[in-house]
């Protein structure tokens, strides 16, 4: 039997459609429950292998298989509690077996297995979290269950792999509004500001996304200011990736909005790249860059230095844009800064009234009260 069931993994990952169509499956599930550690360890290997074709997805759970991959999680042999993850990860891919997994008692053992010593282990449990993270209804419970402490730990690890799928799944939790304050208590954010500087691009979009996320509740706000996430979130407006100077600009724009960050913000220096981000050819980074610059024009002093760094020189052609979105954000920016007197002959003389004028004449009545507000 063991013999037989050592060649199965390398089948079942070529054969995996026929296996099954020769009543396969329910013999490798009974088998899971084999008392010998060398039976369970290939039938969870076959299974794993199986699991890889979407159309088993729903097959291994309707012969029974869930609540014995989920007692061979609680395995003290780190290639059972592999497998038993990995087959786990990819039955979660599936949107009804996201909810069954986590009815079946999963979620406490996966946890535990993030703090497995073995990468392999951390790899798919990890993995398999990710993948349960995405349904609405195990967000929460990913959380009350524990997982942000060892997900923030795994941030840390020296294998780029196991910190890219923890910081997705952060990514996947920290878009539940009440998933957000357990990120600053359970530590998240100097680990996360530090992974803005990641060699890894995916791994530092994927920082910067928990923390645009997170940057949206002033508890996190705080954080991010007190534990100096500025000047790695302004690094991110330099980049030559677009995306990431849109989450950069997103984070500022947000932090933004209390009056108290507003001259923290432009004292680390976020004035002349956030200016610069307006040449874009992207809308979406133009937009978010016009954006933070709109909340720091409220400030008085801010209104002067913004003109001093020569953002009336982008501000003024953007009035051209097609974009209705971008438009907004660049006329309430000149709305701002036109409130103060020396900065109304600046925009005159650069020659800021005819594009004023002219949106006057726009199709969208938002554009018109802006301009007229601003004229």
């Amino acid at each position: 039997q063991l013999v037989l069931l050592n060649k199965m993994p390398n089948l079942a990952f070529v054969n995996a459609e026929l296996i099954v169509q020769e009543g396969g499956l329910p013999p490798l599930v009974d088998l899971l429950a084999s008392s010998n550690e060398g039976i369970q360890q290939q039938a969870a290997g076959a299974l794993w292998s199986l699991s890889v074709n979407a159309e088993n997805h729903i097959k291994v759970v309707r012969e029974g298989a869930l609540p014995y991959l989920v007692r061979l999680l609680q395995s003290q042999n780190p290639k059972i509690q592999e497998q038993a993850a990995g087959t786990l990860r990819n039955l979660g891919v599936n949107d009804e077996n996201k909810i069954k997994i986590v009815q079946e008692g999963a979620l406490p053992h996966i946890i535990a297995l993030m703090r497995s010593m073995q990468d392999s282990v951390l790899i798919q449990a990890t993995g398999c979290l990710r993948n349960l993270s995405v349904h609405p209804q195990n967000e929460f419970k990913i959380v009350q269950e524990g997982g942000i402490k060892p997900l923030v730990s795994l941030l840390r690890s020296p294998n780029y792999k196991v910190v890219e799928q923890a910081a997705v799944t952060l990514r996947n939790l920290s878009v539940n509004d009440a998933n957000k304050v357990y990120f600053a208590t359970d530590g998240a954010i100097p680990p996360l500001i530090a992974l803005l500087r990641s060699p890894q691009l995916v791994i530092q979009e994927q920082a910067a996304v928990i923390i645009r996320n997170l940057s949206l509740t002033s508890e996190n706000e705080r954080s991010i200011i007190q534990e100096g996430g500025l000047p790695a979130i302004i690094a991110l407006l330099r980049t030559n990736e677009p995306r990431l100077q849109v989450h950069a600009a997103v984070i500022l724009r947000n932090l933004s909005v209390s009056t108290e960050n507003e001259m923290k913000i432009v004292q680390e220096g976020s004035l002349p790249p956030l200016i610069n981000l307006l040449r874009s050819s992207e809308a979406e980074v133009q937009e978010n860059a016009a954006g933070a610059l709109r909340n720091l024009s409220e400030s008085d002093q801010n209104k002067v230095r913004i003109v001093q760094e020569g953002g009336l020189a982008w501000l003024v052609p953007l009035m051209r844009s097609p974009s209705v979105k971008v438009l907004e954000q660049v006329v309430m920016v000149l709305w701002n800064l036109s409130v103060n007197a020396d900065n109304k002959l600046r925009m005159v003389e650069k020659g800021a009234l005819p594009g004023l004028v002219a949106l006057l004449r726009s199709p969208e009545e938002r554009i018109q009260e802006l301009a007229v507000g601003t004229v």
